[in-house]
């Protein structure tokens, strides 16, 4: 049974943190929560959404400079919110595309 407990906790720990290697997702901003717990997440085509994990100021930055899709890439971990188990991303690099695929501000498709 201690056994059982360990593995348990060992495997919560290690599903916390981000992971080594980075993914990268594409979809749109929305807000999720209320104006005392607000939540920016990048809303995946399949409805998938991973809460974005940076400081409320570059949040706030981001989506005031939003345009209609971004490609987002970063290292994905699950952690909690409003006590509810959800995924993160812990973005490092990002950039907004237009509805053709191409970036917004260019006429060069992206390449990864």
């Amino acid at each position: 049974m201690k056994t059982l407990i360990f593995l348990i906790l060992s495997g919560l720990s290690a599903v916390a943190q981000p992971s080594d290697s980075t993914t990268t997702v594409e979809g749109y901003l929305q807000w999720f929560g209320t104006d005392h717990f607000p939540q920016l997440a990048i809303v995946t085509e399949d409805h998938g959404r991973l809460f974005l994990e940076m400081e409320r100021e570059r949040r706030e930055c981001l989506w005031r400079e939003r345009k209609s899709r971004i490609r987002m890439t970063g290292r994905i971990y699950e952690g909690s919110w409003l006590g509810r188990p959800h995924l993160y991303i812990k973005p490092e690099k990002w950039r907004w595309i237009g509805e053709n695929g191409l970036p917004a501000d260019a006429a060069e498709p992206i390449t990864n």
